[in-house]
């Protein structure tokens, strides 16, 4: 039974007169009973007649090559030019061998073959499994959000939008832990660019932008997938694609009244025309109960930690904080998981574009993942990339249990202390006396419809003297 396809990976350095499809490449994971899954390789047409296997069907390969690991062993399977492999998927067979790919006129069934993005009987097909996906195609997806990726927000180029990257997963990594859905290096990892309209990165146009939860669900018609690399493919949003956000209601009702439905969805696309169906509702459904039982059971990084463990480490951690007070003009936020008695403050000031559209979004009360926070060499104080920040759901383990901390301890919201109280003073003073050098009383704040860059990067990137931070220092003790 295969438990995961780690999809189809072409070469991205392709040498004059060299064949791109000979130098493709594919690895699947197929369990034998109740035994660790082992590997089966495939190369060339192999590669691209099987890049469409799904999780869940059922293997049987003749004339594959064992290949042996160093230390002995068998290391993984090969498939070759005697191999013979028989697909079965829910009642359908399909068997391929060398004689068949060879043929001018290989006539592969249907059903392992892409799907359309146009409807097919009124219906519009999807993509079961993102690992199926290639690269340069259309398709029509449903996908889970992860988290935002590194990138933060950007021009699109060509185009009067902006737009965000978010990693997205399905249930093509189920079988790997939730920490590792975007490290491991078996499968390939994919991200969706999200845009709206909008002339330059200005205040309205971040504000404009999604900020997305981890389990929120987002349905896309027409995305363009390009490869970054062998193991990174981006679904790009092009002028004909369309993508609904689907956020579960509070009430998570389920009848089939408008305001009974389990989701509220909304267009990201600017689209006043998309059309939700019960079956769209019922796969959306499907991903979010897919997400919810693994993410309540198991943690969302192996590099997490608790704020208090974050500080006696001194080094980068990722960590689940929930959010006390924003301090938009330092970019800025005190957070809290019930490890310290004193909040964390996090700073997150750079890229500018990024910082604007994190602080556009987050509200005291949120639950938010920081990746890779970089201790800032005080007690209780530390930095963060802004377009590595995610919204979490407060259903998922890891805020359950800080949840049961907070309360343990017997606080609502914790006390900000000397270091940070010291520390804001020093930001708010940086914020003074870069307006007043700029002689433009509006600095602080982004203005409509002015570029950040212009409109930030003239506070920001002022430095204050360290008298001056002594000063700020004393005059809070």
């Amino acid at each position: 039974t295969l438990v995961w396809n780690g999809g189809f990976r072409r070469e991205p350095n392709v040498r004059p007169g060299e064949d791109p499809l000979a130098l493709a490449t594919l690895c699947v994971g197929l369990r034998i009973a109740e035994s660790t899954p082992v590997q089966v390789h495939f190369s060339g047409r192999w590669a691209a007649a099987l890049a469409t296997l799904e999780p869940g069907d059922r293997l049987a390969i003749e004339g594959a090559e064992p290949r042996q690991a160093e230390g002995g062993g068998l290391a993984w399977w090969r498939g070759t030019s005697h191999s013979v492999v028989n697909i079965f998927r829910r009642g359908k067979h399909a068997q391929i061998n060398e004689q068949l790919l060879q043929a001018e006129d290989a006539n592969l069934p249907s059903w392992l073959g892409r799907l359309p993005t146009k409807k097919v009987g009124g219906v519009y097909p999807y993509v079961r499994y993102l690992c199926t996906l290639d690269t340069g195609v259309d398709a029509n997806v449903f996908t889970v959000v992860w988290e935002n990726a590194k990138s933060g927000p950007f021009v699109v180029r060509g185009a009067n939008s902006v737009g965000v990257n978010v990693n997205v997963v399905d249930r093509s990594v189920d079988h790997f832990p939730c920490c590792s859905w975007t490290s491991t290096p078996e499968v390939i990892q994919f991200s969706l660019q999200v845009t709206t309209h909008g002339n330059g990165l200005t205040a309205d146009t971040l504000a404009g932008l999604p900020f997305l939860c981890i389990g929120d669900i987002v349905r896309a018609h027409r995305v363009r997938t390009l490869a970054r690399g062998q193991r990174f493919l981006n679904m790009v949003s092009q002028t004909y694609s369309a993508l609904v956000w689907f956020q579960e209601n509070q009430a998570g009702g389920g009848g089939t009244d408008a305001d009974e439905r389990r989701f509220a969805c909304s267009s990201l696309s600017g689209c006043e025309s998309d059309t939700i169906t019960a079956a769209d509702e019922e796969r959306a459904a499907a991903l979010r109960d897919w997400v919810r039982d693994r993410l309540s059971r198991e943690t969302l990084s192996s590099y997490l930690s608790t704020i208090a463990q974050f500080l006696d480490a001194d080094s980068n951690r990722d960590l689940v904080v929930r959010v006390i007070q924003v301090m938009p003009r330092e970019d800025a936020m005190l957070v809290e998981d019930g490890s310290t008695a004193e909040p964390l403050r996090i700073e997150a000031a750079f890229p500018v574009a990024a910082a604007a559209w994190l602080f556009a979004h987050v509200r005291p009360g949120m639950w938010l993942k920081f990746r890779d926070v970089v201790p800032s060499g005080g007690d209780l104080l530390a930095r963060a990339h802004p377009a590595c920040v995610t919204r979490v759901p407060t259903w998922c383990l890891d805020v359950v249990q800080r949840i049961s901390t907070l309360r343990a301890r017997g606080h609502g919201v914790a006390t900000p202390g000397p270091a940070v109280v010291a520390a804001a003073a020093v930001a708010a003073a940086t914020v003074e006396e870069a307006t007043a050098a700029a002689g433009d009383p509006s600095v602080g704040a982004v203005d409509e419809g002015r570029p950040v860059a212009e409109d930030i990067l003239r506070v920001k990137e002022q430095q204050v003297s360290p008298a001056r931070a002594a000063a700020a220092s004393r005059r809070v003790e």
